[in-house]
């Protein structure tokens, strides 16, 4: 993007990177300069923001665009601050970080006492905070906790392993087999001798 400094008889083509105005922070600007652009939109604006560096600690708006950063002190209007693209990434960061706080907080209103707590908790540990210490206990309690649950996973185990194992399966007789037909006959001695027929005694 190029802009035309000067005027009408000595234009000079000027790239918008070199200006001064685009580099650096500019104090004091006047208010024709403060006003938006051509395609300039505002993304985000915060009041009551102090200046703890230029002036004193004065309170003034922060407007931040899709161009630039600009401050005004509240009390003294002639005193403004210009910010330039290149000097804008660090407070986006600091806009976006409040915004994200701003949506932790509403969302903590929704969340009971405990829930708060353990919510405030794991952000603390997330920024830094040193966990606390496991909560004491007696040793004698320790040791049955623990073989009480080794007792229930071995019987958890001891009954999976009774679920899984296979029924015995049923033998079916065949009844075509040489062995059943044998014992179906008897233990083979009348088959081999063959019947025994007694004669009838004393019929008349």
């Amino acid at each position: 993007m190029a802009m035309l400094v000067g005027n009408s008889k000595t234009k000079v083509r000027k790239d918008v990177s070199d200006l001064w105005e685009d580099r650096e922070v500019r104090f004091d600007v006047p208010i024709t300069l403060n006003r938006m652009r051509a395609g300039e939109k505002v993304i985000d604006k915060l009041d009551f923001v102090e200046d703890t560096k230029g002036n004193n600690g004065d309170k003034g708006r922060l407007i931040v665009t899709n161009l630039r950063i600009i401050w005004h002190s509240l009390s003294v209007l002639r005193i403004r601050k210009s910010l330039a693209n290149e000097e804008r990434e660090n407070v986006e960061e600091v806009v976006m970080k409040k915004a994200r706080f701003e949506v932790y907080k509403f969302a903590q209103t929704g969340l009971s006492n405990v829930e708060r707590q353990k919510s405030q908790f794991d952000l603390a540990l997330k920024l830094g905070a040193i966990p606390r210490k496991n909560k004491a206990i007696n040793y004698k309690v320790l040791k049955e906790e623990k073989q009480a649950k080794k007792k229930a996973e071995y019987d958890m185990m001891t009954q999976m392993e009774k679920n899984i194992k296979p029924r015995a399966k049923r033998k079916i007789k065949d009844t075509k087999s040489k062995l059943h037909r044998k014992r179906n006959f008897g233990a083979g001695i009348l088959k081999t001798y063959g019947e025994v027929y007694f004669p009838l005694v004393g019929i008349m």
